[in-house]
């Protein structure tokens, strides 16, 4: 509004005054108003927008200070300004005045002079706080509206205030982050920080007046992001540069991304495989892998059906090798006809591998393209390097994928390779194992071994475990510690599970047909078969077309596995027992079994594993394990048995603390089946006689 025509209410008791100050005002150009009490004035201020209140402090109905009160409780000292009208010598009311909220005060009797003066003082300071406020309100809705950052740095201050939108860019929240120019360098990266900052110098020096750089800047989440930085220098009035301004924008997505397939550029995948070594390096990580696809003959392709049809093939090879990853994976177009795979996590060889094959799978599949009658092959070489610990660095890791990929293409179209030839020959021997492993149980190559549980106080054989080796016709006998991970990788170790637990009770009948007896006889279940939700339904179709006696078959499964989910693990054994099964603890004490736990547990047996055996005697901290484990597994009413017993002495420490079973070469290794019904068969024989 103009000041001029600006709207003043007059409240005070005295019509003279009153008159007086209308007056004065309206020669003055003011819109006045007037109000002789505290009532009529409350209801000009609700009707009518003012600029300025004369305020009266001595009335008969309602005093000043209570007026003064409500108009604050509406207005703010800026909003509505107000003067108050007092006595020359009333000082207690001009300090409360001040202190309650007026602007400022005038003493009676008037100086006109002196009253138009303070009412032209307060307006212009209102217009000015208006006009600055509004200043405020279109920058900060310019800075939210804008997407850009932008940044305003106070030489001598050494603030910078950093927008929501800056910060929103490395994904913080306005109120976080320091107002210092550390906190935005100390962001960059390392081979980007430099050039900034000396750009920031030549400006504080008035040696420049205006950058634009690109660089990168770390985002909350550990990844770079590209931007563009630019800044201008603001001068004083002498020409000394006293601040520095400018925006930050994001180009991330125009930077990192191919246009034509919508991946990554190499850019983001390197800077994420940069921060995956980091954390490999500090052991915060398992390895990773990158692999370097490249597809065979393509340039055939653009020379005999052109650019427009060989982009359509590089879209359908993005689409197909996006569906092959996992979501924590990476995939860059990396060239014209090669792409990039970062693996973020790859735990073994295997996991490895059956992504190359699935890629190559995919991508030799033939692609069907609208204009074209007939369909279009191509194939992929593929090189494949493991990031861990000892890879030097993100360019060395690149440059040892290409080169393994390049070997991959020098041996034919459809091939792969890894950058290690030991690593290569190790992964394509594991694949043949797989594949022979896969048919080990029609081609009846599986052999059960048995192991003896002996009675330490007779020395006698009581019961068995079941081992499971594999005669490979290449790679002779495998032994359990080889197969069983193998068959968990591949998905074997179920159907393989299942044979075992037949074979194995199978077994035991035939002992018990020719007057052999054992108290038991133990199947390992690994983890995947314990979880399987058809284990009971499995069991109870062994037990019956077997025959077996349920209360003589054990099932044995590790400590680390039965505390992975302690409940559903409580759930299992409750409906084993009640089937009439024993179920022991293998490797006990190297899990983190709690003693209330455990007691839920419906167990026979504990197994102490041999990591703790092979110590004693002589270790004092593996004979006080040992010798918890077996006053404990007393206190609960659990048998024990110790696994791994192969000496005397070690045998002898167990009797004296009141192991009364073990399990190890000092008696006996794991058997075939023949040796163990003949070392039964001795047994019966010295018992006759």
């Amino acid at each position: 509004m103009d000041q001029d025509r600006a709207n003043i209410l007059i409240v005070d008791d005295s019509a003279d005054n009153l008159v007086m100050l209308m007056t004065i005002l309206a020669k003055a150009g003011y819109r006045a108003y007037s109000a002789n009490n505290g009532k009529e004035a409350l209801e000009i201020l609700n009707k009518t927008p003012l600029d300025l209140v004369l305020l009266d402090v001595m009335m008969p109905d309602t005093d000043g200070f209570t007026i003064l009160e409500e108009i604050r409780r509406r207005h703010s000292m800026i909003e509505l300004p107000v003067i108050m009208l007092t006595a020359v010598s009333d000082n207690e009311h001009v300090v409360k005045a001040l202190t309650s909220g007026a602007n400022d005060y005038v003493t009676k009797p008037y100086d006109f002079s002196v009253i138009g003066s303070r009412i032209r003082t307060q307006i212009t300071l209102k217009k000015t706080q208006e006009a600055l406020k509004q200043s405020e309100e279109r920058y900060s809705l310019a800075a939210q509206a804008t997407m850009d950052g932008l940044w305003d740095w106070e030489l001598d201050a050494g603030r910078v205030y950093y927008s929501p939108n800056w910060k929103k860019i490395i994904g913080y929240e306005p109120c976080e982050l320091e107002d210092t120019p550390d906190m935005w360098f100390s962001r960059l990266h390392p081979a980007d920080r430099n050039s900034i900052v000396s750009a920031m110098k030549k400006m504080q020096d008035g040696k420049l007046r205006r950058f634009e750089e690109e660089q990168r800047i770390i985002h909350r989440d550990g990844s770079y992001r590209w931007v563009i930085t630019t800044g201008i220098a603001v001068p004083d009035i002498s020409g000394r540069v006293k601040r520095l301004t400018g925006c930050m924008t994001d180009i991330t997505d125009r930077r990192i991304y191919n246009a034509l397939t919508g991946l990554p550029n190499q850019m983001l995948l390197l800077d994420q495989l940069e921060r995956l070594l980091r954390q490999i390096k500090t052991r915060k990580r398992h390895k990773a892998a990158l692999l370097f696809i490249d597809l065979d003959r393509f340039k055939l392709i653009n020379q005999a059906l052109g650019m427009v049809v060989g982009d359509a093939v590089l879209m359908e090879v993005a689409e197909r090798l996006s569906e092959c990853i996992r979501s924590d994976d990476i995939l860059a177009h990396f060239g014209r006809d090669e792409f990039l795979l970062l693996v973020s996590e790859a735990r073994h060889l295997k996991q490895i591998t059956d992504i190359v094959l699935r890629i190559k799978g995919r991508v030799c599949e033939p692609i069907r393209i609208p204009q074209l009658s007939e369909e279009i092959a191509i194939t992929s070489s593929i090189g494949v390097v493991i990031v861990d610990e000892k890879s030097d660095s993100v360019q060395k890791v690149l440059q040892d994928a290409e080169s393994a990929m390049q070997r991959a293409k020098a041996a034919g179209v459809n091939n792969f390779r890894f950058y290690s030839e030991e690593m290569y020959r190790e992964v394509r021997e594991r694949m043949t194992i797989e594949s022979r492993l896969r048919k080990a149980i029609d081609r009846d190559e599986l052999r059960l071994y048995f192991q003896p549980f002996v009675n330490i106080a007779a020395n006698r054989v009581f019961g068995a475990e079941v081992l499971v080796h594999w005669l490979n016709p290449e790679k002779g006998l495998v032994s359990p510690g080889q197969l069983i991970p193998l068959a968990e990788e591949n998905g074997m170790i179920v159907p393989m599970g299942e044979w075992i637990l037949h074979e194995a009770c199978r077994q035991y009948r035939k002992w018990q047909e020719q007057g052999l007896m054992l108290s038991r006889i133990a199947v390992n279940l690994s983890p995947l078969q314990f979880s399987q939700r058809d284990l009971l339904k499995t069991l109870t179709s062994t037990i019956q077309s077997t025959g077996m006696d349920p209360k003589f078959l054990e099932i044995e499964i590790t400590e680390s596995h039965a505390m992975r989910d302690p409940e559903n693990s409580i759930k299992i054994m409750r409906r084993l027992a009640e089937m009439g099964i024993s179920i022991s603890i293998d490797d006990f004490g190297t899990g983190y079994s709690s003693l209330s736990v455990l007691r839920q547990f419906p167990l026979t047996t504990l197994k102490i594993d041999r990591s703790f055996i092979q110590d004693v005697p002589g270790d004092p901290d593996a004979e006080a394990i040992v010798k918890t484990i077996i006053a404990m597994a007393q206190i609960l009413k659990f048998e024990i048995i110790a696994e791994g017993v192969e000496d005397v002495a070690q045998l002898e420490f167990l009797r004296e603390h009141g192991c009364r079973q073990y399990q190890g070469f000092l008696f006996s290794r794991s058997v075939p089946a023949i040796e163990f019904t003949r070392l039964l068969e001795r047994e019966r024989t010295t018992a006759r006689s």
